[in-house]
C-alpha cells in the first residue's frame, strides 16, 4: 500500500505522513485495547481472588481441606454433630 503511495507521489511527499498515520493509529489502537483490558481485569480480579480466598477460608474453617464435593452429605453429617451455623 504505501508502495504504491510512494510510487504515484515521489518518494518524499507520501513517505513521511503515511508512515505518521500508520504508527499513531498503531499507538491509539494499542493504548485502547489496553485501556480495556485494563478495565475488565481491574473489574473481574478483586470477584475472582475474593472468591479464591473465601473458599479456601471455608475450607479451612471445615478442616477438610481440599475435598469440597458431596456437600450436602457433609452438611447432613453435620447437622447431628453440631447445628452448622449458615453463612
Amino acid at each position: 500500500m504505501a508502495r504504491l503511495l510512494w510510487a504515484r507521489r515521489g518518494r518524499r511527499a507520501a513517505g513521511a505522513p503515511a508512515a505518521l498515520v500508520v504508527g499513531l493509529g498503531a499507538v491509539i489502537g494499542f493504548v485502547g485495547l489496553g485501556a480495556v483490558i485494563g478495565f475488565v481485569g481491574l473489574r473481574t480480579a478483586p470477584v475472582f481472588f475474593g472468591t479464591v480466598r473465601h473458599n479456601a477460608r471455608r475450607r479451612l474453617r471445615d478442616g477438610r481441606g481440599r475435598e469440597r464435593h458431596n456437600v450436602r452429605r457433609r452438611l447432613r453429617d453435620d447437622r447431628g454433630r453440631e447445628q452448622r451455623v449458615r453463612r
